[in-house]
């Protein structure tokens, strides 16, 4: 019900309680979270676009060194830069990095309460988004915005993500290899009627990187992949080659590849991937 006042009506007030939740924090903080989110998005975008590529040297070293697990290598490239960045400031050696959820479904508790930040695209399907597309965060969101990397209409948040290595909780081996190694963007694909990009076969699953092997993804299968559909998102193609040498034709959007996850190959996508993230987000 409404009232008349001075020509302009106003709702009446209820004594029912506003669906929005007042904040925890005071505005001053949510202000200083939002810059402290900024500047990690900065430093990694500045990582990303060095003349020099040390940040994709890094990344695809490890992915070809099997030092992480293939579920870090799923995510975007920026969020890679993000979570190396942070632990090297946290004094972390990462090796398996998950959500809070992640790691209470796995029995695990959180002991170092000091939470890497990563982005966290919105408004996409779980298939499109990144491993951790279910991560509660345990700090405030630092705002929102648009990510280039993603694309411009795409909104985004901060997250929270921990390494197993901030966690208590029992030796594990998953049951189910697929379930905990092959993340949500490789099994959400509908692919099943594709071309195999290592065999070529429509008969061999395009999400196993084996070829009719049942193995789960090596961490530079999970990299290859996932800039994979990173760069056919900004309208790149792949083409494989018998022998080729990973080349990249900027003027035809054409990478040529044979194998996509040797360090070669991986090198030349992580290249054009880290130039579309950080020239995308420049003002």
């Amino acid at each position: 019900m409404s009232t008349q006042t001075g020509g302009r009506k106003t709702a009446r007030k209820s004594g029912s309680k506003t669906s929005r939740r007042s904040s925890r924090y005071t505005p001053e903080e949510i202000a200083q979270f939002k810059a402290n989110d900024q500047a990690l998005k900065d430093r990694a975008d500045a990582a990303l676009s060095d003349p020099d590529g040390r940040m994709v040297a890094t990344v695809v070293e490890y992915a070809t060194t099997a030092r992480l697990s293939p579920r870090f290598f799923t995510y975007s490239l920026r969020n890679q830069a993000l979570m190396i960045q942070q632990a090297e400031d946290l004094g972390i050696t990462l090796s398996d990095v998950g959500s809070p959820r992640h790691w209470r479904e796995l029995g695990h508790t959180i002991t170092d309460n000091r939470p890497m930040r990563i982005v966290r695209p919105r408004g996409r399907t779980a298939a499109q988004e990144d491993q951790a597309d279910s991560a509660e965060s345990t700090e405030p969101e630092g705002g929102e915005g648009t990510d280039g990397s993603e694309g411009d209409s795409v909104r985004f948040r901060m997250m929270a993500v921990y390494d197993v290595s901030q966690t208590d909780g029992p030796e594990f081996e998953p049951a189910d290899p697929d379930e905990y190694l092959v993340p949500a963007a490789f099994r959400g694909v509908d692919d099943t009627a594709s071309e195999c990009p290592q065999c070529g076969q429509t008969e061999c699953d395009p999400l196993n990187f084996a070829c009719h092997n049942d193995a789960p993804p090596t961490p530079a299968e999970a990299l290859a992949y996932s800039l994979r559909v990173q760069l056919e998102r900004a309208g790149w193609t792949l083409t494989h080659e018998p022998a080729a040498e990973a080349r990249a034709d900027d003027e035809a959007r054409v990478i040529y590849v044979h194998d996509e996850a040797t360090p070669q190959a991986l090198r030349v996508m992580a290249d054009i991937v880290a130039r579309l993230t950080t020239t995308q987000n420049k003002p």
